[in-house]
């Protein structure tokens, strides 16, 4: 109301965030008829009033007051930008995360209670709940866990009651497990996202999905993919996946992200699972192929990555997760991408060595593991900020042709 007296809060930072006296500059996300404003020292710094232009100066901060003309709730962001420059650059901005308000706000000596933080909310709530799953993660899960299935069957996929089960159940129980995998490792990680300019718009940290919402989508996902396995496919494969979701969404992520800088050569293990998983769905065993595959992706998984840990480490090290190159350096990190490159390259002709796929698949492994040792060498001896992510990307790449390419020979072999 106009009458209401102005409202003094105060913010504060998270302590992780001021590791040193760098500019802040913040983000209020308020109720759009409440005028804002941001001071310190009683100078205005940020003035969101609708008769006024939009303005945001940076300036170091270790504590923000907000004077709006009504108590309303807030949340915002902060985004660390060059000190001693009002100017953003490249290099130098980097989003650290949503600022809320404590719960219990103090103005003018009265406890003011604030119940909730009103975050821009999606106008398809759905999607929120999609990005928890992380989709291009689960579809190149899904895509090798499918080939694992095919390469199983011999010749062309008759589609019997067995191979048609195993197909459409498997992958839809796979799929899910792995969906609710995603959104347990975001239930996990919320905090770490918060402060991570890559993650930080996150559905949990932006605020768009809350923790309970969160865990409960997760908790029917994996409720809902154990049935349709054990039902639909074996008891084996169903197993197999809660494995694999457990090794993932609570080892890896609630121990091991936090413990070692090996985390990922160790979790690799359970995203290694899903060729297996397909494998066991038509045969109802583990073949010893179906193992080569894992191994496959096993030593893809710490040069890919550990490309991205590269180009993220501050972000990692602000975080006080122990990533390789938080731990022992870029340096250490580049040379160990290029070890587990030359290893993978190895482990990809074990297909053709053991005869399990032909000339096609050995073709596609050299041309494919030559180019990934190429990204790895220039990684390794160029300081380059745009390789770690190039190598990174190439990786996905690599993964989606190497099984292309022992499908095409499986299928070429039974034509």
């Amino acid at each position: 109301r106009p009458d209401t007296p102005p409202t003094l809060v105060k913010v504060r930072l998270d302590r992780r965030v001021l590791l040193d006296d760098s500019c802040f500059e913040f983000t209020i996300a308020s109720h759009p008829v409440s005028p804002i404003q941001i001071t310190e020292n009683g100078n205005i710094i940020y003035d969101k009033n609708p008769s006024a232009p939009r303005t945001a100066s940076p300036v170091p901060l270790r504590e923000a007051c907000l004077l709006a003309g009504q108590v309303t709730p807030f949340a915002g962001r902060c985004r660390r930008v060059n000190a001693g420059s009002h100017r953003r650059s490249p290099g130098g901005s980097r989003e650290l995360g949503i600022i809320r308000a404590p719960s219990i706000l103090h103005s003018h000596g009265q406890t003011v209670t604030s119940s909730s933080v009103p975050i821009p909310s999606s106008p398809r709530p759905w999607r929120e709940y999609v990005s928890l799953c992380k989709p291009k993660v689960v579809v190149l899960i899904v895509f090798t866990a499918v080939v694992g299935m095919l390469l199983a069957s011999p010749g062309v996929v008759s589609l019997d009651a067995l191979s048609f089960d195993a197909l459409v159940f498997g992958t839809l129980g796979i799929g899910g497990a792995a969906a609710a995998g995603a959104a347990i490792n975001h239930l996990a990680d919320h905090r770490i996202d918060a402060i991570m300019a890559r993650t930080s718009g996150r559905p949990i940290p932006s605020g768009k999905v809350d923790m309970v919402g969160a865990a409960v989508f997760a908790a029917v996902l994996c409720t809902v993919s154990m049935v349709v396995l054990a039902w639909g496919v074996n008891v084996l494969t169903a197993v197999l996946t809660f494995g694999s979701l457990v090794g993932y969404a609570v080892i890896y992520s609630l121990f091991l992200k936090r413990a070692t800088p090996q985390n990922i050569v160790i979790g690799g293990a359970a995203g290694a699972m899903p060729p297996v998983l397909g494998w066991s769905a038509v045969t109802g065993e583990v073949d010893p192929h179906a193992l080569l595959l894992f191994l496959i992706i096993f030593a893809w998984t710490p040069p890919h990555f550990w490309a991205l840990a590269i180009h993220r480490h501050r972000e990692y090290a602000e975080a006080d997760v122990p990533m390789l190159p938080v731990t022992h350096g870029v340096e250490f990190t580049r040379l160990h991408v290029l070890l587990y490159t030359v290893v993978l390259f190895v482990v990809s002709l074990l297909p053709f060595v053991t005869r399990m796929s032909g000339p096609i698949y050995l073709i596609v492994a050299v041309v494919l593991g030559v180019g990934f040792l190429v990204h790895a060498v220039a990684l390794y001896r160029r300081r380059d900020d745009r390789l770690p992510m190039q190598t990174f990307g190439y990786s996905i790449y690599y993964l989606f042709g190497i099984f292309a390419g022992l499908l095409l020979d499986h299928y070429a072999g039974a034509w």
